[in-house]
């Protein structure tokens, strides 16, 4: 292509000399004052986790994040025979239930996927952070 056949005004990478962007991506180095106010970290932390379909259809990552840790870290009751009930790890409320046939397989399953999204749990995690 020649690039002088290019309309007025436009540009090509032909056309651009290397040197002539040294220095012109480097417009926050060394620039402070930039930082976002604890509502606006708030709103980022909320639209993450509670994204609908986040992780699967149906799941946001705070229902998933929910039902893993009550899998790894809650109280266990109704096994083997069943129905087996896992609760969260604050022991407040059955996050997982499940029924068994007679032979221990694994027959139905229902989450407990209701949350009550605190924002200043999630302000509490990014403070620590």
């Amino acid at each position: 292509m020649d690039v002088r056949a290019l309309a007025a005004n436009s540009i090509s990478a032909v056309a651009i000399a290397a040197a002539a962007l040294n220095g012109k991506g480097d417009w926050n180095i060394g620039k402070t004052g930039y930082a976002l106010t604890s509502a606006e970290e708030a709103l980022i932390a909320t639209a993450i986790l509670t994204a609908a379909n986040g992780i699967e259809t149906g799941w946001t990552l705070q229902q998933a994040l929910r039902i893993v840790l009550s899998s790894l870290g809650g109280k266990l009751s109704g096994a083997p025979a069943g129905p087996i009930v896992v609760r969260d790890a604050g022991d407040s409320k059955a996050r997982i239930t499940a029924t068994v046939d007679a032979d221990g397989n694994l027959y139905t399953i229902e989450y407990a996927k209701a949350v009550n999204y605190d924002t200043q749990w999630i302000l509490g995690l990014m403070e620590k952070a």
